[in-house]
């Protein structure tokens, strides 16, 4: 089936060219934006993720406590997140 358009609908359909690429240049813009914001918060988070999981020594076996029993053991918990 063959469709045929007026000269005035086909000249109408041009001259909105220039906007359907201006508004598909702000899409891409806008889209690499996104990506480079998601891409910039994953480095934030790994930061954040790896002081999280600094460990220091809280607890030495063998100590008295404040209550004067001995602290003995030697396991150790880490709680983390997933």
């Amino acid at each position: 089936m063959l469709i045929s358009y007026s000269q005035k609908e086909i000249n109408k359909k041009v001259s909105m060219l220039p906007t359907i690429k201006k508004n598909y240049k702000k899409m891409i813009f806008h889209s690499n934006l996104i990506k480079l914001t998601i891409f910039i918060r994953s480095f934030i988070g790994i930061k954040n993720s790896l002081i999280a999981q600094a460990w220091s020594k809280s607890f030495t076996a063998g100590v008295i406590d404040s209550n004067g029993s001995l602290l003995g053991g030697s396991e150790v918990l880490q709680l983390v997140s997933h």
